[in-house]
């Protein structure tokens, strides 16, 4: 491939999505609650929602970092595929490794604290793979920045869904179940479209070698989409009331 995708259908693409998204929740708004995919008893209770929504947000973030750094290495870094891929390879572990511990901190209801860890170290591993590829420092720091990426997802994935379904009355348990795999699936799909139109916007002279154009400061200023949602993550699981959160309570 030689040259990027058309601007303009991003452009048209991501409002389009937008509306429809839109139009569904009006939709749902109006339908008879036992047909809903979104029940009213859902939408009503802030503790789901919130976990739900920032469920999507942490699909979007890992999304949006897998994709720009692995490009990075490989467009701007000048790395074979294997080191692209590679790279990544300690989030993962470190998510592994991380998840039942942050799963018992939130049984023994610490799950504030969990979350403030989870949405911390994502923000704080997003940022130093901005400062990374702004700076055009080696490559091989993204080892130890997706580490702390990593760190971040285990606490985040399995400790939104205890909080989310916490209390939930047993009628909802279903309809909350699917509703929170259809966000996180939605996640990626969202990112990809948000972060394909920031590339797109930002990108410079694609290239035989680099179709997207990429380059140090455009990957670290597409990063400071998912790095904002994460901070806001924080800063609402640090501020919210403790019985919006505990799953204890």
């Amino acid at each position: 491939m030689s040259a990027r995708p058309s601007r303009g259908l991003g452009a048209v693409c991501l409002p389009f999505a937008v509306l429809s998204m839109l139009a569904f929740l009006v939709y749902e708004r109006h339908v008879d609650s036992d047909r809903a995919v979104f029940p009213r008893s859902l939408r009503q209770n802030p503790r789901f929602t919130t976990a739900a929504l920032f469920g999507l947000v942490s699909a979007l973030g890992v999304f949006a970092l897998t994709f720009l750094v692995s490009n990075y290495v490989q467009s701007v870094a000048g790395q074979p595929a294997f080191w692209a891929g590679a790279v990544l390879a300690p989030a993962s572990i470190a998510s592994v490794v991380t998840a039942p511990i942050a799963g018992r901190r939130v049984d023994s209801g610490r799950a504030r604290r969990v979350l403030q860890i989870g949405f911390g170290a994502s923000a704080a591993g997003t940022a130093l793979c901005a400062l990374i590829a702004v700076t055009d420092t080696s490559w091989l720091w993204f080892l130890a920045t997706t580490t702390v990426f990593g760190i971040g997802n285990g606490y985040l994935i399995s400790p939104l869904t205890t909080v989310g379904m916490s209390f939930l009355r047993t009628e909802d348990f279903s309809p909350a179940s699917s509703l929170l795999n259809v966000l996180r699936q939605t996640g990626p799909v969202v990112g990809g479209a948000v972060v394909g139109l920031l590339v797109q916007v930002l990108a410079v002279t694609p290239t035989a070698s680099d179709p997207l154009g990429l380059s140090g400061t455009v990957v670290a200023a597409v990063l400071i989409f998912p790095l904002a949602l994460f901070t806001i993550g924080f800063v609402v699981y640090s501020l919210a009331p403790r019985r919006f959160i505990d799953a204890r309570d």
